[in-house]
């Protein structure tokens, strides 16, 4: 993007006490901005991005210039076409996606992006779920996708091992694709390979545990038999490749999350309208 950012994060301690704690990527350290925990760090922040006319300063664009390998706008077809690499050029693919919830987060929002990038007529995609709605569920529906709303493991393990039977029963499918950030749970890993899809591939999307002890637990215990199950591992980094498969991390194929700058290009239009929506002044900013 190269534009100046500020990351407002003025409930940053409370956060990381609740929800996550911090992980390999620091904001202060590796972000492309200051960092700004009260209002007035804010301000001052802005103040000076204004007075400097809106430069970028030289540490934050060497940061972005190691952390974005990749600049340009061809993120979905690079997808597309690793994925049609590891998969063969046989076309008519019969494509199931585990890894879709009902909040949209960064692993969600990478599965439509390659949902969206794939030529349908080729290539059907379906999906398990284990919330009763996910995110994007009516325009997978409307796309000619089925979501398979699956009992999950912590409600019934008989259950939800029968369903996925099931599931993979009635249809063959050449593809199983799981989006994992733990793999405390391969229920559906196991039941691909006992009812023989050809490629089954565990895509890594985290570096660290994002739940309980218990999790941590079973992701460590599946860690050192995952790979008896997936014939395909990949990663969105090195550090999400050795967190998610341990040894076998040196067999991973690592798929960079690419930003799509087309979002990001200036147009007057665009300026317009933020001017209209912000009820910003011609000649402010």
């Amino acid at each position: 993007m190269r534009k100046p950012m500020i990351y407002y994060q003025f409930d940053n301690e409370k956060f990381r006490k609740a929800q996550y704690e911090e992980g390999y990527f620091s904001f202060k350290e590796d972000g492309f901005g200051p960092v700004c925990e009260t209002f007035e760090e804010l301000k001052t922040a802005l103040k000076r991005a204004i007075d400097e006319n809106l430069k970028n300063p030289e540490v934050y664009l060497n940061r972005e210039k190691e952390f974005f390998t990749i600049w340009d706008t061809d993120n979905c077809k690079r997808n597309y076409e690793e994925i049609k690499k590891i998969a063969g050029e046989s076309l008519s693919m019969n494509i199931l996606i585990e890894g879709m919830s009902r909040q949209l987060g960064g692993m969600e929002a990478f599965i439509m992006s390659v949902y969206r990038g794939l030529d349908r007529e080729n290539y059907r995609m379906d999906f398990i779920a284990y919330d009763d709605e996910i995110v994007f569920e009516d325009e997978l529906k409307a796309g000619g996708s089925k979501v398979y709303h699956v009992t999950p493991r912590s409600k019934s393990v008989l259950q939800s091992r029968k369903e996925l039977d099931t599931i993979f029963k009635q249809t063959q499918y050449d593809v199983f694709w799981t989006n994992k950030t733990t793999i405390s749970n391969i229920e559906a890993l196991k039941s691909a390979k006992k009812n023989q899809v050809p490629l089954r591939i565990v895509h890594s999307h985290s570096s660290e545990n994002r739940g309980t002890k218990f999790t941590l637990f079973m992701h460590k215990k599946n860690r050192r038999q995952v790979a008896n199950y997936a014939n395909q591992l990949l990663a969105c980094s090195k550090e999400a490749g050795v967190w998610m498969f341990g040894e076998k991390a040196k067999e991973v194929q690592v798929i960079i999350n690419g930003v799509d700058i087309r979002k990001y290009t200036y147009t007057k239009e665009r300026e317009e309208k933020m001017r209209k929506d912000w009820d910003l002044e011609t000649n402010r900013l």
